[in-house]
């Protein structure tokens, strides 16, 4: 506020620094605000000019000059402030947009090299599901049993038992409940049975039970 003369006196109205509302968080809204801010500055350089007019031009007076200059420059930096976060955030949600899409796209299988040696791999740290994997691409490994000490490994038909409960009368291999007339392979160490087709195609790879872990042998 700033006196003129004797009788005259003249408002001019600040912007304070905090912001001029509650800045929304989406980009829609940052965008606005800067258009808010653009108008506002319209506006209060609209007053000003109005007040130099209705007070016999005093834009010539440097202390007005001043205060002038620092309204234009505060809108200025409020909506570059607001245009630099709309493109911010519009960054972002660029960039959010391409993490989801490659999250919703199928995930297909890790590829087994085929030149592996055999001594990289260790087949007791590996799932049912790889170990055949890898059979198909490796072959049998050196740490299974041999075909011959497999085909003397005696083979039963199975004949379901009333005692026995549902998880004794599946293949823990292929989870398949066991039925009438199937060929089931019971193993000498410990007993446990499988479908012959499963067990052969393990012990290819593993000498040992999958149930017990009690390894396999052959007389």
């Amino acid at each position: 506020m700033e006196e003129l003369g004797t009788h005259r006196t003249v408002t001019v109205h600040f912007v304070d620094g905090g912001a001029a509302q509650d800045l929304p968080t989406h980009l829609d809204a940052d965008f606005a605000l800067a258009k808010t801010l653009q108008e506002q500055e319209d506006s209060q350089l609209q007053d000003v000019s109005l007040s130099r007019d209705a007070f016999g031009g005093w834009a010539s007076s440097s202390s007005m000059f001043t205060a002038f200059q620092k309204l234009k420059v505060g809108l200025q930096l409020k909506r570059d402030e607001a245009l630099a976060r709309a493109l911010e955030d519009s960054d972002d949600q660029e960039q959010l947009m391409i993490m989801l899409s490659l999250q919703e796209r199928p995930q297909t299988a890790p590829q087994i090299d085929r030149d592996v040696r055999q001594d990289d791999v260790d087949p007791d740290a590996m799932s049912y599901e790889e170990l055949m994997g890898l059979t198909e691409v490796l072959g049998a490994q050196n740490k299974g049993l041999t075909p011959e000490e497999i085909r003397m490994l005696s083979v039963k038909k199975y004949k379901r038992c009333c005692f026995r409960s549902s998880k004794e009368e599946q293949c823990v291999i292929c989870q398949q409940q066991y039925q009438r007339g199937d060929s089931i392979i019971p193993l000498p160490s410990c007993k446990h049975t499988y479908h012959k087709k499963c067990i052969r195609k393990w012990l290819e790879i593993k000498k040992v039970c999958p149930i017990c872990n009690v390894e396999v042998e052959v007389h």
